[in-house]
């Protein structure tokens, strides 16, 4: 997946990438001049009409994706899973997987920390110390080719794992904004910690990689909190006179 891409030339480059490494999905965060992006991408104009899908924003674009990974070159301090690209496959297989959103950011400034936050790891291609720099495309191709060799990440095996599959990004982001409510409601927050709170909160929903089911219950759990509260405070509010 791309993020506001800024040259179609780049798009059209990271469709043919696809193309080699058997990847059927390509979206795009913002709008593509699907005409230049064919410039680049000969012999692939079934795949820019049909496979390339552009979204408005990036929950639109990944609610329907079981992880987010982000590809960024930028050292964070944040208690993130990093990885490197030789165990993106396996971490990928050990979360049984089935549909990643492998995310990329615009050629400029990389992605932003708001995308990253939201992502379940962060990959950082290696490469020469004094240079850190991949073309969108370039690195596109790179993961791309390396997942392929790895013949489709054995998705059969991964799913035989847990008798359920992994959560839906979407439904990740409904209970963390479930979770937020419910803590919200018994003044859980303290001055300006919200951000982290929440954010911790995600990397621990992210580093167990908690299946389907496991995360509808602790969206429940959440969801009972906060009706728990607002049925209190509803039995114990003073009643106004008539």
């Amino acid at each position: 997946m791309l993020v506001a891409p800024k040259d179609p030339i780049n798009v059209g480059a990271a469709v043919r990438a696809c193309r080699l490494s058997a990847i059927d999905d390509l979206r795009v965060v913002g709008d593509v001049d699907r005409e230049r992006a064919l410039i680049s991408a000969p012999g692939c104009e079934a795949f820019i009409e049909n496979r390339l899908r552009t979204f408005p924003d990036f929950t639109a674009a990944t609610e329907d994706r079981d992880a987010r990974v982000a590809f960024t070159a930028r050292q964070r301090q944040d208690r993130v899973t990093r990885l490197g690209l030789p165990q993106l496959g396996p971490w990928l297989r050990d979360r049984a997987t089935l549909a990643p959103a492998l995310v990329f950011g615009p050629e400029d400034r990389g992605l932003d920390n708001d995308i990253v936050d939201r992502c379940d790891a962060v990959v950082t291609l290696a490469s020469a110390n004094d240079f850190s720099s991949f073309n969108l495309a370039q690195a596109v191709m790179v993961v791309g080719h390396r997942l392929f060799e790895e013949e489709g990440l054995d998705r059969d095996a991964r799913a035989a794992k847990k008798s359920w599959a992994p959560p839906r990004s979407g439904d990740v982001d409904r209970m963390i904004a479930q979770a937020e409510r419910a803590l919200d409601a018994i003044g859980f927050f303290k001055g300006s910690q919200r951000r982290n709170v929440v954010r911790t909160l995600r990397r621990v929903v992210s580093h167990t990689a908690v299946d389907a089911r496991e995360l509808a219950t602790l969206w429940a759990i959440f969801a009972d909190v906060e009706r728990w509260v607002h049925a209190a405070t509803d039995r114990f509010e003073p009643h106004q006179p008539s």
